[in-house]
């Protein structure tokens, strides 16, 4: 058979799964979208007439420890702490652990909280770098077991986390980002799902709120309105189609995979047992055993994957849950030299906790983590941005060249941008509908924070355009993120950021 009997097969071939590729993803993606409807309406139906205080007053509510990993954080750390102070919540203890600054933040914590040397309960269960000092503040405060700072070598945010860990006092521990911003309520949401069923929960996620364009003082969001940049707005739609609604349905259907580094809540007996989060310093049987001696720049999802992992190999009837109010606000990058950073480290972090844990792949043992959760991480976030990238760029080509008939480009263009669109526009709609049924201000509760016509409408746009130039922007960037893996790039790479308005940054 000759190179021209050969072409009109294989551009029949890419077409047909190009286009199937991209109908069959964006349909899964309405699916998910019906079930986060539901789901996000039974979980404020809850909230709505639970009121955080009586939350609040329930007696069995646990204590629990908030670990605050920080390096080179001077200029946002204190408030940080401060408005950790004043978290609405009965009891917990808060742990900074200074990993090896090379900038003033010791010395900024020191002053600002009075902080002193002095020994404390620390099991040196999880292996980490050098503790050099361990400091605590005096606290007058009734609701907060201690305040304690940890000053250690140079390790990485897993390895500070596990230094966070060790201190812990508290049954269950909070991981979180110095750079973001908790919600006053945040601790109140989050453990409820403990509430009903305690046992079977092993650790909880929330939604994390973008903050550009927002103004927060002392944790409370005092303003919001969507930004100016359509770089931020694009991302916002993103969050609301991906994690919001996305991980809210795959929590419903037991197949979440990932929760945000920036607020999670986890069993802390449970994660000692898996070894807590890898780093250099990783010596527990089990990290060793599924994971070997490697490490990821995306620790919060291989940690996840490796709790779920030892959950149903040794048959814990135990689940991880999400909850779609945003409980805490964080920084999206504002330049697309810092977005490319962003989705690099992503898609490696993907790739790396994928080959690591690729044993649950179609393994009945962990039932539909197995056969559902990662194969879509597979099939959609591994392997899907070269295939949607190959159909972006071959299909035109194709049309272009006489080798593609008008049918299918419009068929291509249907599935692929519109039906896109109309996701990203559910997903905006959902929210607001979601807004105007079921908030409440007294406490709070709310997935959608912007109420103006003009934000809205904004959303909206972005919702229509964002899958004509933003989405293939963001594969870009995430697809170079292989040829950083295979160059063996392990750094995060630093993105530069503005800071919450209405705080002050020095």
């Amino acid at each position: 058979m000759n190179i021209e009997a050969i072409i009109p097969i294989v551009v029949q071939f890419l077409q047909i799964l190009i286009i199937t590729y991209f109908f069959v993803y964006n349909s899964f993606n309405f699916f998910l979208l019906i079930v986060a409807f539901v789901s996000i309406k039974l979980h404020l139906r809850k909230l709505i007439v639970l009121d955080p205080d009586i939350i609040y007053d329930i007696p069995d509510l646990p204590p629990v420890s908030l670990v605050v990993p920080a390096y080179n954080e001077g200029k946002i750390i204190v408030r940080c702490v401060e408005s950790l102070l004043k978290m609405h919540f009965p009891k917990f203890e808060i742990i900074v652990v200074n990993d090896g600054s090379t900038d003033n933040t010791l010395e900024k914590l020191i002053k600002a909280f009075h902080f002193e040397g002095r020994e404390i309960k620390y099991e040196d269960v999880l292996k980490t770098g050098k503790i050099t000092d361990v400091y605590a503040a005096p606290i007058q405060d009734s609701r907060i077991i201690d305040l304690v700072l940890i000053d250690k070598e140079n390790g990485g945010k897993s390895d500070a986390l596990n230094a966070g860990i060790n201190a812990a006092t508290c049954s269950y521990v909070c991981t979180m980002d110095s750079d973001s911003i908790m919600e006053p309520n945040a601790l109140l949401y989050a453990m409820q799902p403990l509430l009903e069923n305690r046992e079977e929960v092993a650790a909880v996620g929330g939604q994390v709120g973008v903050s550009n364009g927002f103004k927060i003082k002392d944790g409370k969001l005092i303003k919001s309105e969507v930004s100016r940049k359509w770089i931020v707005i694009n991302q916002l739609v993103e969050y609301l189609r991906t994690f919001t609604m996305g991980r809210t349905a795959l929590s419903s259907l037991n197949s979440l995979l990932v929760l945000s580094g920036v607020f999670s809540i986890f069993r802390k007996d449970l994660l000692l047992k898996i070894g807590g989060y890898l780093s250099h310093h990783t010596q527990s049987k089990v990290a060793l055993e599924y994971c070997g001696k490697r490490t990821t720049v995306c620790e919060d999802m291989e940690v996840i994957v490796r709790l779920i992992r030892y959950i149903y190999e040794n048959d814990l009837n135990m689940k991880i849950k999400y909850s779609p109010v945003p409980i805490a606000w964080t920084e999206v990058p504002e330049h697309y030299s810092d977005l490319a950073k962003q989705r690099n480290r992503w898609y490696r972090g993907l790739l790396e906790v994928l080959y690591m844990h690729r044993e649950m792949f179609l393994n009945p043992t962990h039932k539909q983590m197995g056969f559902l959760a990662m194969p879509l991480q597979v099939i959609f976030e591994a392997f899907g941005p070269f295939l949607e990238l190959i159909g972006y760029l071959f299909i035109p080509i194709a049309w272009l060249t006489g080798r593609l008939q008008i049918e299918y480009l419009i068929l291509f263009m249907t599935v692929s941008v519109l039906y896109g669109s109309f996701l990203s526009i559910m997903a905006v709609l959902l929210g607001v509908s979601s807004e105007q049924e079921y908030r409440n201000p007294s406490s709070q509760v709310s997935i959608f924070q912007y109420t103006s016509v003009w934000d809205i409408m904004k959303l909206l746009i972005a919702g229509i355009t964002s899958n004509v130039w933003f989405r293939q922007i963001t594969l870009l960037f995430s697809v170079s993120g292989l040829w950083s893996l295979i160059r063996g790039k392990k750094h995060w790479g630093d993105i530069k950021r503005r800071g919450f308005e209405g705080q002050e940054n020095e």
